[in-house]
């Protein structure tokens, strides 16, 4: 090996030549990718020896990602945070406006019962006062009739 050259990892060594994770270990498996083994940090990793002059040229002084596409995404990233809290708000919202509105469809149904009872009631009276007529019950019942309207 030359003094030039230099070890990638496994995972390294497919982003370089551009080629799937899983097909650098099957060749490195098969044999077709010489490796070494190396203690780094405590842990035995596979490295495999390159030469600089074999890397792809567009690969070799591939940009790293610059400030400004940093800060593009950093934005990028709060403006959809912001769309998503706001979603959150309006969505909680729209929950509290279909309680309330569950609510008042209760209280309405409530009301339908309690008029519908308080008819029957009504025509009930009706009923007793035409079999019982006589002009004091008569007055009672006109009585009785006016208070329920109100």
């Amino acid at each position: 090996m030359d003094s030039e050259t230099i070890n990638l990892t496994v995972t390294e060594y497919a982003e370089t030549f551009g080629i799937p994770l899983n097909t650098v270990r099957t060749r490195i498996k098969r044999g077709q990718i010489q490796t070494v083994k190396e203690d780094v940090d405590g842990k035995v990793t596979t490295l495999i020896p390159v030469e600089p002059s074999t890397i792809p040229e567009a690969r070799v002084h591939e940009p790293q990602m610059d400030n400004v596409k940093v800060s593009e995404l950093q934005f990028e990233l709060e403006r959809l945070r912001s769309e998503l809290q706001a979603e959150k708000i309006k969505n909680a919202r729209f929950e509290g406006l279909e309680i309330a509105f569950e609510a008042q469809q209760k209280t309405i149904e409530a009301q339908e019962l309690a008029n519908s009872a308080l008819n029957q009631e009504r025509t009930a009276l009706n009923t007793k006062i035409k079999v019982n007529r006589h002009p004091l019950r008569e007055l009672i019942a006109a009585i009785i009739l006016k208070l329920n309207s109100y």
